[in-house]
């Protein structure tokens, strides 16, 4: 054999391993944009949880308003920061001023991180049981003139998530 036919072998045995490590590597990048994607999903939710959870124990420690919690919440959703709601901090509040004022601090924090909150019956049992939805992302919710909250991209009526919404229901009393 020839020593002519044989230069630039080593070139291209290079090329080809450049080639399989480049394609190594951009299925790492995308295993990574991919583990971001849903550490930022996680924080969300975990974000959303603390302030459904943190509404829901406020419910609880005011029982003589519960009924009125879904309004008040309704209220401020979408939240507008110039939106009045009594001051509980600075004055004796009735119970249902401290619904208002638990409802505009939920919806406030919630803001600030990015979700909406809406609060109504809970998909398929009727009115028997009364929800808080949490919403970050596409998902967003309407509250008609009439107080009929609209959930229907985060959650079907029958109480089934939309496959990929950016939500979650918890369920309050």
């Amino acid at each position: 054999m020839r020593r002519v036919n044989q230069q630039g072998i080593a070139l291209m045995e290079v090329l080809v391993s450049l080639f399989i490590l480049a394609v190594g590597v951009l299925g790492y990048i995308a295993l990574q944009v991919r583990a971001v994607e849903s550490s930022a999903e996680s924080l969300n939710r975990a974000q959303a949880i603390f302030v459904l959870r943190g509404l829901a124990e406020s419910i609880r420690a005011n029982s003589v308003a519960q009924a009125n919690y879904p309004a008040a919440v309704n209220q401020f959703s979408p939240f507008s920061a110039s939106a009045t709601h009594p001051d509980c901090y600075n004055k004796n509040c009735v119970a249902t001023d401290v619904a208002l004022a638990d409802a505009y601090e939920a919806s406030r924090f919630a803001n600030d991180l990015g979700i909406a909150v809406v609060m109504t019956n809970c998909p398929g049992t009727g009115a028997r049981r009364q929800c808080l939805f949490a919403g970050w992302g596409a998902t967003t919710f309407s509250v008609a003139s009439n107080g009929n909250v609209n959930y229907s991209n985060c959650m079907s009526t029958a109480g089934v998530y939309v496959p990929q919404s950016t939500c979650l229901m918890m369920e309050v009393y």
